[in-house]
């Protein structure tokens, strides 16, 4: 009996490590310093819970407006993010500002010349968190003796595509 419970386990260990290559768990974080020309947004601004509904709804609305989801996350004052709660800009980077922009919605533009970029390519399943890609670029920049601004933008490229950017002060 206990040959059959260690064969099912190195089994069942198998097939996961295979399942969790194939998603992409051990994609590395590309950390580049690129140049930018500003980003113009058609989104709309969020401060509150982060699990509420309405957020939920945001995200619907942008990814609506064009092909790719972009969040600004600004930072919040005190211990308000442990207790869920974001400061967020919800859209769609646009190089035209479109003539129907929906109720709610307004054109942002982030003035920003240079970013410290990281790109991913994994599955939200075993993808590292926003936050946690973060710390790596913010320990990258340091590396490299750059500052940077406080706010960070996640752009969804695709189920499987993330690009976070932390903007450099110059």
């Amino acid at each position: 009996m206990r040959k059959y419970v260690i064969l099912a386990v190195i089994l069942m260990t198998g097939v996961l490590s295979y399942f969790y290559f194939q998603l992409g768990g051990v994609s590395d974080i590309e950390k580049t310093v690129e140049v930018v020309n500003n980003y113009k947004l058609v989104g709309s601004s969020f401060k509150g819970k982060y699990n509420g509904l309405k957020l939920e709804s945001m995200f619907t609305e942008a990814r609506a407006l064009g092909e790719q989801l972009v969040i600004v996350n600004y930072p919040l004052q005190g211990d308000s993010t442990e207790d869920g709660f974001v400061h967020q800009l919800i859209g769609t980077q646009v190089v035209e500002v479109p003539d129907d922009i929906p109720e709610g919605f307004s054109v942002q533009e982030l003035k920003i010349s240079k970013v410290v970029r990281a790109s991913i390519d994994a599955h939200n399943l075993v993808m590292p968190k926003p936050n946690e890609i973060e710390e790596v670029l913010r320990m990258f920049a340091k590396e490299q003796n750059l500052n940077l601004e406080g706010y960070t933008i996640e752009r969804y490229l695709s189920d499987r595509e993330l690009v976070v950017e932390i903007p450099i002060i110059e």
